[in-house]
């Protein structure tokens, strides 16, 4: 499940707990529930940001030290039983890394 179907299910379940508190019960547990995955979305969104800074950060690293094998654009060529990573863009000043990972 991809981060933001996550965070869209976490929503909803807010919507749900919210209509199941019962206004005359200070302590009732979907208040509490409620507020708790209002805070966990809240983390997620703020993570969404960081994660894609780490990409680019990764991105930065394999371009410095030339890992096409982590590479999204990288290509396996082989040749009498050895093989090395290519970039598919033609490499070098062509070069615009982005790590495959998820």
């Amino acid at each position: 499940m991809a981060l933001d179907e996550i965070i869209s299910n976490l929503e909803d379940q807010v919507k749900d707990r919210e209509s199941s508190i019962d206004e005359d019960d200070p302590d009732c547990i979907f208040r509490f529930d409620a507020e708790a995955l209002r805070e966990t979305v809240s983390l997620l969104e703020n993570l969404t940001g960081e994660i894609e800074a780490a990409k680019r950060d990764i991105a930065a690293i394999l371009w410095l030290d030339g890992h096409c094998d982590y590479c999204a654009h990288s290509q396996k060529v082989s040749y009498s039983g050895a093989s090395r990573w290519i970039c598919k863009l033609g490499g070098a000043t062509e070069c615009r890394p982005e790590w495959r990972g998820r």
